[in-house]
């Protein structure tokens, strides 16, 4: 049978050997031309000179590439549309079905004892105060194991509590005789599988992070917007599974940690926090420690009033950009270096290392030889993303900082698998993972600012014509999000990010690099290796303060526009 024969037979065979095998080209073009030809018809009577018939072909391409994205995106990105489709159900479920908020006014003022896992500590100012945030997780009111031996005493408390839970409700709670208020249980103070208990101290604890302890406090209940446009204090920590916080808290016993990851973080975190009061002015202290280890707690209103008047407080959040220098530049690093890898090296590549001085191989019928060579693509992307793991993990692991972990983990290793890489796929992907753990994240500020930006700079700043416009894109992108949560929009913020965002790429290296250099080599003074390495950081902070306070005193610095109804930012995003 001739060969001609048996290719078209074979072809025959693969197209039709599905009963819906359809080439995608002949599918795209049987959905395209209907709506193709319905546009063009009107025009083929009335162009008649070069001129129209030019327009027409330019209208003709205009279709070819309109209907094209429209119809052949969701064919190539079928997960894609999946995730859409998830994120749109989570939203509409979230709509339908408003969070219900446990009222827990009836136990303020109550002294409670509990038992629980320490999951983060960090300082925060109150005032001119500083106080030490704890976060429990794992919470026990019935039986908070506490007659374990592990336990320890941290305080000279009395611990005939040690077995039992204890309420002691003041007063004014139980003699009120309001019988709106909800009946006092204990199991109203008991958080869910997933539940947390915010606790402030007036001191640093001497516990490690992932110790059991077991705590004595005034519950202090978050209070809800009592104003149109106010922020909701109870919402934003019932999102983040905090159910009430405690004052006047009594450490009354603690354990050892039970993981060491967690610990050694928390250290190095402290030893970083350490190193940067020495190396940094007072006043770029605070900052440097939110840029770098995610630390906003420590910074003063003033400054963070500053910055997000000026329109750039999104640099003190741990977020794609921080993470995507650590992890491509450790990427791109380890690509360059050259280091000794054993392996059995040709003739013509040798050692002379192996030849003996009469000119024959020291080892006869085989040539061994160390050779200079790159780690292979699968181990710097391994190391790339350990180091950007436990980078996230002591930096806190926020919702940003989640997101660029994931996006920045699939661009690895789509580039060590040889895929392509796909943003809007990738974000979908860190969107259904937050969802799913924590569907109420879609109120969430942080988790809005955060997509609108990637999916601006993945939809918005193609379409846009010029750099310019292209870098206005995040701040056009995430505009309603910024009128909902402040209400008013700085105006020259657009020209200010230009200039501020880029010169990230030298506070974080500067920073990090002062970090190690005094870790590494201890010296102090002005001139020390230290010193010098974060001077460059130094300058570009005072830059921003002189850029942000100059800011403030040009006209239409804020733009008082008031918050953007749900139907105005369809309207806008449309």
């Amino acid at each position: 049978m001739p060969s001609g024969r048996n290719e078209r037979e074979r072809s025959s065979f693969h197209r039709n050997s599905h009963p819906n095998a359809f080439p995608r080209d002949t599918l795209n073009e049987s959905l395209q031309d209907p709506f193709k030809e319905s546009f063009r018809d009107p025009f083929k009577e009335s162009f008649q000179d070069p001129f129209k018939e030019s327009l027409q072909d330019s209208f003709n391409n205009f279709l070819d590439d309109y209907f094209n994205h429209s119809f052949r995106v969701p064919v190539r990105r079928p997960l894609l549309s999946a995730l859409a489709a998830l994120i749109i159900a989570v939203g509409v479920v979230v709509f339908l079905f408003p969070p219900q908020i446990p009222d827990l006014e009836a136990w303020r003022g109550s002294r409670v004892t509990l038992a629980g896992t320490i999951r983060a500590l960090e300082p925060k100012l109150e005032g001119e105060d500083t106080v030490w945030r704890m976060t429990l997780s794992d919470i026990s009111l019935s039986d908070a194991s506490l007659s374990d031996s592990s336990l320890t005493d941290a305080s000279p408390a009395d611990k005939s509590t040690a077995d039992t839970v204890t309420t002691d409700r003041m007063p004014a709670d139980t003699s009120t005789g309001d019988p709106s208020l909800p009946d006092p249980d204990a199991a109203a103070l008991s958080p869910g599988k997933k539940g947390l208990v915010l606790c402030v101290l007036d001191a640093e604890p001497q516990t490690d992070i992932g110790a059991r302890v077991e705590v004595c406090g005034t519950v202090i209940p978050f209070r809800s917007a009592m104003n149109e446009g106010e922020f909701d204090v109870r919402l934003y920590y019932h999102i983040l599974r905090i159910d009430y916080s405690l004052r006047d808290v009594e450490i009354m016993a603690a354990s050892k940690p039970a993981g060491i990851l967690a610990p050694t973080l928390f250290h190095v975190r402290k030893t970083a926090d350490d190193i940067i009061d020495r190396c940094f002015s007072q006043r770029n202290a605070p900052t440097i420690k939110a840029i770098l280890l995610g630390e906003k707690g420590l910074l003063d209103e003033d400054t963070k009033d500053l910055y997000q008047g000026a329109g750039i407080i999104h640099i003190l959040s741990i977020s794609g950009l921080h993470l995507s220098l650590i992890g491509m530049g450790l990427f791109g690093l380890l690509g360059k270096l050259r280091l000794p890898l054993p392996g059995q090296n040709s003739a013509r590549r040798r050692s002379k290392s192996f030849i003996s001085p009469s000119g024959h191989p020291r080892h006869p019928g085989r040539s061994i030889g160390i050779r200079l060579g790159t780690i292979p693509l699968p181990g710097r992307a391994a190391v790339s993303l350990a180091a950007v793991f436990l980078y996230g993990k002591m930096a806190g692991m926020g919702m940003s900082a989640f997101r660029a972990l994931v996006m920045l983990s699939l661009y690895i290793t789509a580039k060590a698998i040889g895929r392509t890489y796909d943003l809007l796929t990738a974000a979908g992907i860190a969107a259904a993972l937050l969802l799913l753990d924590q569907p109420l994240y879609l109120l969430h500020t942080g988790f809005q600012f955060s997509f609108c930006a990637v999916l601006s700079m993945g939809i918005l700043a193609p379409a846009l014509p010029g750099k310019i416009l292209k870098a206005a894109a995040v701040p056009l992108g995430t505009l309603p999000v910024y009128l909902r949560a402040y209400g008013t929009f700085p105006l020259w913020s657009l020209l200010l990010n230009l200039l501020v965002t880029p010169l990230m790429t030298v506070v974080m290296p500067s920073a990090g690099s002062a970090v190690l250099a005094e870790g590494l080599f201890p010296s102090g003074g002005a001139f020390s290796p230290a010193a010098l390495a974060a001077f460059p950081a130094e300058a570009v902070l005072d830059l921003y303060r002189f850029l942000a306070e100059l800011s403030e005193k040009l006209p239409l610095h804020r733009l008082v526009i008031g918050r953007p109804s749900p139907a105005q930012n369809a309207v806008y995003y449309a």
